[in-house]
């Protein structure tokens, strides 16, 4: 099996929206209400949030990971720091990835991909906004991220708290960032 991290396209989408879905079935239940999922899951077959996805496709770094040319096992999001944050220009805005794909390296592969593309921007940190409980806040300690702030999820008043990378250019000379069996960068 071979994994091929490249831009998203909007034929994506529908590998996408699939990927988005069975992550929030997967790694939010018993975090987030149960009645919040499925409404997520509603949500997802309209229109109006499709098109919103393909704004977000066209106006931030949003790579794919994908499986011998025929399936989106995951997906990353990029780009400019949304909230003004005071000392971070960069966020990574989302990373999912099927649960039978996770611990393959693909987040970290997907992440890498998002840490170049800032840093072509000349944006050398970013900060990755987490469910305070959600149960894969480890990866992005793993990455070397420290928790630089905390706020209340706007919809689902939950905790969400933010890792913060300061140096992303030494983030990428960190070892778990060498390339992973089988994945391929485009």
């Amino acid at each position: 099996m071979k994994i091929i991290i490249r831009n998203a396209e909007n034929s994506d989408l529908t590998g996408i929206i699939n990927v988005h879905v069975e992550t929030w079935k997967t790694a939010y239940k018993g975090v987030v209400p149960d009645n919040y999922i499925q409404s997520f899951i509603i949500r997802t077959q309209h229109k109006t949030w499709q098109n919103q996805l393909k704004i977000m496709m066209k106006d931030n770094n949003f790579f794919v990971a994908e499986r011998d040319k025929d399936r989106i096992v995951g997906f990353a999001i990029g780009g400019l720091e949304r909230s003004n944050h005071p000392n971070y220009k960069g966020e990574l805005m989302g990373i999912y990835i099927l649960k039978e794909y996770q611990r393959q390296g693909i987040g970290k592969a997907l992440t890498r991909k998002i840490i170049e593309e800032l840093i072509k921007m000349e944006i050398n940190n970013m900060l990755v906004w987490v469910l305070e409980n959600n149960p894969y806040r480890a990866f992005y300690e793993t990455l070397g991220g420290k928790i630089v702030d905390k706020k209340e999820h706007e919809t689902l008043r939950l905790p969400v708290v933010a890792y913060g990378y300061d140096d992303l250019k030494d983030l990428l000379k960190k070892s778990c960032f060498l390339n992973v069996q089988n994945i391929i960068t485009m």
